[in-house]
């Protein structure tokens, strides 16, 4: 199994922003950046090579990077909020798995309404033998593959303040940052349909 997980500097760099005011939010089509004045915050989206039978899955993710000098805006960002005040940051964590969708690579047994879903109507749905499969994490026990083409990934994360939440992840294992039906920012409600079978959202 793959992991590509925050290391512990990344997750300093995370907990440090945490009661901090951004002057700026700034959006891109292929990062976020969180401005503080003199020193700014970098989501940037990346690509690194997946495991997987065919050997040929990307993962998509994002990182947060420290940039202490002051920011300069180029033609294409997009200021989309400031004077944000971050009150909580979670981790987005999936498992991503490429692999044949029959009794003997996976088994989906989740337990609860909102994921139980079958062999028979997932390969009923057209699914090809290397079609993506995103798992929740904490959910796992349920979910039985071949471990050695799991991709265990911190895809990003879930910033809060007093009345917003800004997702800033590779959602989907899409490439790109992509404005929802929320736009920008996402409603609590939201939030808890689209995330709660493929993610664990990880307290920092």
């Amino acid at each position: 199994m793959k992991r590509l997980e925050y290391s512990e500097a990344e997750r300093q760099i995370l907990k440090q922003l945490i009661g901090k005011t951004a002057e700026r939010v700034i959006y891109n089509f292929t990062y976020y950046i969180l401005d503080f004045g003199t020193y700014y915050i970098l989501f940037s989206m990346e690509l690194e090579n997946g495991i997987s039978k065919s050997g040929s899955q990307e993962i998509k993710f994002t990182r947060p990077e420290l940039i202490s000098e002051k920011l300069i805006l180029n033609d294409s960002d997009r200021i989309i909020a400031d004077y944000i005040t971050i009150d909580r940051i979670q981790i987005l964590k999936t498992i991503i798995y490429w692999g044949q969708i029959d009794k003997e690579y996976i088994t989906v047994n989740f337990g609860s309404e909102a994921t139980n879903k079958t062999i028979e109507n997932l390969i009923s749905s057209g699914f090809s033998t290397e079609e993506e499969i995103m798992v929740k994490p904490s959910l796992s026990n349920g979910i039985h593959f071949l471990e050695e083409y799991g991709n265990v990934v911190d895809v990003g994360i879930r910033l809060q303040t007093k009345d917003k939440n800004l997702i800033i992840a590779a959602i989907d294992n899409w490439f790109g940052f992509r404005d929802f039906t929320d736009g920008f920012f996402w409603e609590e409600k939201n939030i808890d349909f689209y995330f709660s079978e493929s993610y664990d959202l990880i307290e920092l």
